[in-house]
């Protein structure tokens, strides 16, 4: 029995691209981020980073430059400024720089407008205060802060309405420009605006183009 979880992947990733991945649960999408960010390593073949294989570089400096976001992650009991600086001391915390990323991941108008503007609101255990989109907000304005090279949603954005979400992601796209961002998407058409999708099925890459291109030619983004 054959048990590999990917066969024959060719995933090329330029710095500063924006690159999405879609595909049914359990077609490799997550383990294929894993490989990425250097969590696993692949059994064959080879990746290399700017002409090194990956087994030369130093892993640490590396995984130090990816911003991860998941469907799921942690929320302390404390401030909505304190999650955002998660694990800096209250005199160090650049408090331009939270508002900043608030508005960029669509934040910072609920807590304008529900919370009269005060970054110190409590988000209560494993933020039960917020409803789930915006907790996941809340994750992605924390990754965020730390100004990472690489940006990875991991279907990050699942929780919040199209609206919110396309918005989202194009704010990011905006800002953000210069960065390497790879997203695993729910829905696909929140990836107009990105430079390579590829469509994973069973463990293999099935297509890969720009949105317009596989809208076109492939009967998964019309589901």
């Amino acid at each position: 029995k054959n048990n590999k979880v990917l066969t024959n992947i060719n995933f090329f990733l330029k710095k500063g691209s924006k690159v999405g991945i879609v595909g049914g649960s359990g077609s490799g999408k997550t383990t294929l981020l894993n490989i990425l960010m250097g969590l696993l390593s692949p059994n064959s073949g080879e990746m290399k980073i700017d002409d090194k294989n990956f087994n030369d570089i130093d892993i640490n400096s590396f995984q130090n430059k990816i911003g991860y976001v998941s469907q799921n992650g942690y929320i302390s009991d404390k401030s909505i400024i304190e999650n955002v600086a998660f694990g800096q001391t209250k005199e160090s915390i650049d408090e331009k720089k939270i508002i900043e990323v608030l508005k960029v991941a669509q934040l910072y108008d609920f807590i304008l407008n529900e919370l009269d503007g005060n970054l110190e609101s409590s988000v209560g255990e494993n933020g039960i205060k917020l409803s789930g989109g915006q907790r996941q907000r809340l994750r992605i304005a924390r990754m965020l802060y730390y100004n990472p090279e690489i940006i990875i949603l991991d279907e990050a954005t699942n929780a919040l309405d199209l609206i919110t979400e396309t918005n989202l992601v194009k704010s990011i796209n905006q800002k953000y420009e210069d960065k390497t961002i790879i997203a695993i998407a729910h829905r696909v058409n929140t990836l107009k605006d990105y430079d390579n999708i590829y469509i994973m099925n069973n463990g293999r890459i099935l297509d890969q183009g720009k949105y317009e291109k596989l809208y076109n030619n492939n009967d998964f983004f019309k589901q």
